[in-house]
């Protein structure tokens, strides 16, 4: 049913459906390292019984696995550098920050995949760009005596999550599945993970019932539901296009904090998501036709 279903269209509904990630690691109170953890390897459980269910659960070693296994790596330290910036500086600058991955991955497609860029789309991008800084403006002078330090961690989740989606869109290329890509992403992200913790002398913890529903649901919806969406569309859609539609994420992000947790928000953020909402759908309309 899902092959029916447009590239574009799958891709901005695991957008949406990974927005929740914030809300889910909010309401549930665990810590980041050892959110990000349960997040893979919930997710990576899930993968491995869809492979098993569907009977695509055929591993045979060979290249094709350095590019989900390269993309895990890139995820995991995605997850670690947005963490820390998100503590140096506050989720709003770390966002705008980590979002520049649109220019990486549209000029990614540029090199690697030959994609034209049309101007119209780069201006696109600057427009959703100024539209998430106006969303998250008031978070920005928050930032404290590290504010140095978190501006190059958010960068640095940039360039790493810009590599894990061009690495994904690489992994596609192949006869794989898309879930048995997921699926090996997913551990080498948890096991990851898992090291850093130990490194630290520590162990995942998740210290409620309440801690480890909302863990399920972040591995089971954000890290299956949603990247089982955006990782079986990037075959068919250009680089550029994927990294303006991943934008969607911070806007409705920003809507799930006002709707679920009361955040107070002003005429100028409203602007900032509407501007948002309308530049995505003109980068998309700009980009020239998508080739797989």
């Amino acid at each position: 049913m899902l092959n029916n279903i447009s590239p574009k269209i799958k891709l901005a509904v695991g957008a949406v459906i990974i927005s929740f990630s914030g809300v889910f690691v909010k309401a549930s109170n665990v810590n980041p390292e050892s959110a990000s953890f349960f997040r893979c390897a919930f997710g990576a459980a899930a993968y491995l019984i869809f492979l098993i269910i569907t009977k695509r659960f055929k591993i045979k070693c060979g290249k094709w696995m350095v590019f989900p296994a390269a993309a895990g790596i890139m995820f995991a330290a995605d997850l670690f550098c947005w963490h820390q910036s998100i503590y140096f500086v506050g989720p709003g600058l770390s966002t705008l920050l980590g979002n520049f991955q649109v220019f990486l991955i549209a000029l990614a497609g540029f090199i690697l995949f030959s994609e034209k860029i049309r101007y119209q789309f780069i201006l696109s991008c600057l427009a959703a760009f100024a539209g998430l800084f106006l969303i998250i403006r008031g978070n920005i002078n928050s930032a404290g005596e590290f504010f140095i330090p978190g501006v190059i961690l958010g960068l640095a989740t940039s360039v790493f999550y810009a590599g894990y989606v061009i690495l994904l869109k690489k992994s596609q290329h192949g006869k794989a599945h898309a879930s048995l890509n997921m699926f090996i992403v997913s551990v080498v992200t948890a096991g990851v993970s898992l090291g850093y913790i130990l490194s630290k002398g520590s162990l995942p913890q998740i210290e409620t019932a309440k801690g480890l529903v909302f863990m399920l649901a972040y591995g089971l919806i954000c890290q299956f539901a949603a990247w089982l969406l955006i990782s079986s569309s990037l075959k068919s859609v250009k680089a550029s296009t994927a990294g303006i539609l991943l934008i969607l994420q911070p806007v409705f992000s920003y809507v799930w904090d006002i709707l679920l947790f009361g955040k107070k928000t002003g005429t100028l953020e409203a602007a900032g998501a509407i501007i948002c909402a309308v530049a995505v759908y003109a980068g998309i309309r700009y980009s020239s036709k998508d080739r797989a």
